[in-house]
């Protein structure tokens, strides 16, 4: 973990904010590997993707007014993070890379990989 967020560190202080924002693809495909290196379960991403999509969601959410509407807002959003958890760990880190930023991809994945991470 503390590699990929001294690559990112680095990657910070050349990007611009728009770069920064946009996911990294060679910072998704460390995370991948990370994750493979640690064993990390191939489901283990699924519940921290359905909140960020739900999350990402919130705002739109609450500017409907209509009950309906919110229902097939959140159905949406629901069929929209199932989608990602089926195509697979690499979409679940791009999504999450897309929604939270490289840094809050980060910090969204500690929790995953960190009881995962051998120690001395």
């Amino acid at each position: 973990m503390d590699e990929l967020e001294q690559y990112v560190g680095a990657r910070q202080q050349q990007l611009t904010s728009e770069e920064l924002e946009a996911p990294d693809p060679l910072l998704v495909s460390k995370v991948l590997a990370a994750m493979a290196d640690l064993g990390v379960d191939e489901d283990a991403l699924d519940e921290l993707v359905h909140e960020a999509v739900m999350e990402e969601g919130m705002e739109a959410l609450n500017l409907l007014q209509d009950a309906g509407a919110q229902q097939d807002e959140l159905d949406s959003r629901e069929r929209a993070a199932a989608t990602l958890n089926n195509e697979g760990r690499e979409s679940q880190v791009r999504a999450l890379a897309a929604i939270y930023g490289n840094e809050g991809l980060l910090r969204s994945l500690r929790e995953i990989l960190a009881p995962a991470t051998p120690r001395p």
